[in-house]
């Protein structure tokens, strides 16, 4: 369903979901007006809707019922929003799991919705994205001027806080070190 067939089936009598400037809105009619237009700019959870209508002073019950008005019309979903979410970031920014779970909790979802999308991240990707970041980061020239053990730990240790900034897991990096320094003795 779009926005402006939501609207319209909200009470608007124009396809379109502004009222006419000269009639007053009401606080509920505003406070949808106020979350059409912040979930038209970007993708939105729940939760950031509901931290946004708070913000602009809405009262709590007004902002519920555009929660669920919202939910009803499928233009807030959760499950979906995480799913879509954790696709592409581990694709385009090659985050790991670890980070897109903080940032998944920092958009207020957490639990079963979260476990899901991030269990669609298989390892292999993991470790293939992984890995890919840290050959551009430590390209094999480079990585094999380091000649001193001392140079060759520091590597390793700033290669491996990058990796972890980006939220693989030591198991992960483990596995991008075993190809890094396969040929190490």
């Amino acid at each position: 369903m779009s926005l402006i067939s939501w609207a319209a089936s909200c009470g608007a009598d124009s396809p379109h979901p502004l009222p006419p400037p000269h009639l007053p809105m009401d606080d509920l009619e505003s406070a949808k007006l106020l979350a059409l237009n912040y979930i038209d700019y970007a993708p939105r959870t729940v939760q950031e809707v509901r931290r946004r209508l708070a913000r602009a002073g809405y009262e709590e019950d007004v902002v519920e019922e555009v929660i669920d008005d919202l939910e009803r019309a499928q233009l807030l979903d959760d499950a979906k929003f995480s799913a879509d979410w954790v696709e592409s970031r581990a694709r385009s920014k090659k985050i790991g799991k670890v980070r897109l779970a903080a940032e998944l909790r920092r958009k207020g979802i957490g639990g079963e919705e979260a476990e899901q999308a991030l269990g669609a991240l298989d390892s292999d990707s993991q470790v293939r994205a992984a890995l890919e970041l840290a050959q551009k980061r430590a390209p094999a020239g480079v990585v094999k001027e380091w000649t001193s053990p001392a140079e060759k730990a520091a590597g390793k240790r700033r290669l491996a806080g990058y990796l972890q900034r980006r939220g693989y897991n030591w198991e992960i990096i483990e596995q991008v070190f075993a190809v890094i320094f396969a040929n190490d003795d």
